[in-house]
């Protein structure tokens, strides 16, 4: 999460950023009395929008209070917090790439040039689902200028295809000798070279087989919480005798510059 807001409403407007291309505007020299030149433009949008909340509620009855102690109820609501949460951020690293007509937000791959195949950066990969060390590189300085990939989502058979690639690599550098006998290390010192990739590895059953989203997490995604949505509160049933929890909580999250993401396909 590169931004992330606190508001205290459930109705949300979005600001609507209008630009060519912010990273694209550059200075220039300003004479006396005159505008220098903007790079965007930013308004609020004419359309809110609901933040979404969830709800979970807990019961326990009043023989069941005698005999379980707190620590139980609150380990077994923390492992339920975890594992949703986890599920909810699947579901939000799905949507970073595929979309969310709700929130405005178009499919990455209906904006030109954000999706890239690997056989186009490296012509020698004639079978889909191979990824070369060449395309790789090529991939993460694409449009280096502009962004710099920290973080790589991925499942499980793309992961592995980085794991044959870096093995082949490896094989392949071994293979070549020095015949001076002396070995010279490289290191790139360009600010936007990544210098460790993180990956997220979703086992989300939509995801696309061999796709690879980055992002550069400084400025990929903003996340709004509600403060209104946040609630809880505890019932007693004296009828019923028992005791209820509820617990609510409301956010929606959303790509923030599309420049920040990139998309490789091991598809041909």
């Amino acid at each position: 999460v590169g931004m992330e807001d606190s508001i205290s409403s459930d109705r949300w407007e979005r600001p609507v950023i209008s630009y060519a291309r912010v990273e694209g505007a550059r200075s220039a020299p300003v004479a006396q009395l005159a505008l220098p030149p903007m790079m965007m433009s930013i308004t609020a949008s004419d359309k809110s929008q609901r933040i979404p909340s969830w709800g979970i509620g807990l019961e326990i009855s009043e023989q069941a209070m005698k005999s379980t102690t707190m620590d139980l109820v609150g380990m077994a609501v923390a492992r339920q917090a975890a594992i949703e949460a986890n599920e909810r951020a699947q579901g939000y690293i799905l949507s970073l790439l595929n979309g969310d007509t709700d929130l405005g937000m178009v499919a990455l791959s209906t904006i030109a040039g954000k999706v890239v195949k690997a056989n186009t950066l490296d012509t020698s990969i004639v079978a889909a689902g191979v990824l070369t060390y060449t395309a790789w590189l090529k991939w993460l300085t694409k449009n280096a200028n502009y962004r710099t990939i920290t973080h790589v989502m991925t499942d499980l058979a793309g992961l592995l295809s980085i794991r044959a690639m870096y093995a082949a690599e490896k094989v392949a550098s071994g293979s070549k000798d020095n015949p001076s006998g002396m070995d010279i290390n490289v290191s790139v010192v360009n600010p936007n070279w990544p210098t460790q990739v993180k990956f997220v590895l979703t086992n989300d059953a939509n995801w696309p087989a061999n796709t690879f989203m980055g992002i550069d997490a400084r400025y990929g995604v903003h996340r709004v919480n509600s403060l209104t949505a946040q609630y809880s509160a505890i019932e007693s049933f004296a009828l019923k005798r028992s005791t209820a929890l509820r617990i609510d909580k409301g956010e929606l999250v959303y790509r923030l510059f599309d420049e920040a993401f990139e998309v490789l396909s091991l598809t041909l």
